[in-house]
């Protein structure tokens, strides 16, 4: 018997007391307001359920962001450690305790001009790949990495200076001349890497071992 059956046989039969009628009043309400909470319970059900799968997939893009910057910022570091190595290694050729010299004047001269050209080229390379990659990092790695890549630009520029540079801008000069420039530059190279260019490299790997989670930074007092 519902409600509306209970209301009808009480009117019908004369018996409608101010008890029966608070009773059926009472019901009325309490049936109303459970109608209004089911409906405003579903729509809830439903913003939430909306809300989750929203969430879901702001997370879904969150992770696939997150695993592609990661992807780009370890290509980058492989590509910029690789030019580092190239810097080295053409740096310790250069530095070599005795230089080899060729037999062959011509060919002599044109393995110093490559020499000053070439440690010059791969400090360029590097800037533009700090430059290009800068949005991989932050700040702070930012800032190690573009020291780095900026001693060494300015170290090959400053061997071209004095060699490449200065023997292209007067008479040409002769391979005794070249081979006393050559070797004042290389020295002076061999000494700003001691004073600079080292501590700018020690730091660059280990920001990248920090980077590629291989090391952990020690915190101070730890």
């Amino acid at each position: 018997m519902n409600f509306a059956d209970a209301f009808a046989i009480i009117a019908s039969t004369g018996v409608f007391s101010t008890a029966a009628a608070y009773y059926l009043c009472k019901r009325f309400m309490d049936i109303q307001v459970q109608k209004a909470v089911d409906k405003h319970k579903a729509v809830l059900d439903q913003k939430v359920a909306s809300l989750k799968t929203d969430l879901d997939i702001y997370a879904h893009e969150r992770t696939i962001g997150l695993t592609r910057l990661e992807e780009l910022r370890a290509n980058a570091i492989q590509e910029l450690y690789a030019l580092m190595i190239k810097w080295q290694e053409l740096f310790l050729e250069i530095t070599a305790t005795t230089l080899h010299i060729s037999p062959v004047p011509n060919l002599h001269m044109q393995r110093l001009m490559n020499w000053s050209q070439n440690l010059a080229a791969i400090g360029d390379k590097m800037s533009i790949k700090v430059r290009d990659t800068a949005l991989y990092f932050d700040l702070e790695s930012y800032k190690v990495i573009a020291t780095y890549g900026q001693t060494a630009t300015n170290l090959g520029l400053d061997l071209r200076a004095a060699t490449i540079d200065k023997w292209t801008a007067g008479d040409e000069p002769s391979l005794d001349r070249m081979n006393a420039d050559f070797e004042v530059a290389r020295t002076a190279l061999r000494n700003a890497y001691k004073d600079e260019h080292k501590n700018a490299q020690d730091a660059l790997i280990t920001e990248f071992r920090r980077l590629m989670k291989a090391e952990r930074i020690a915190k101070p007092n730890a």
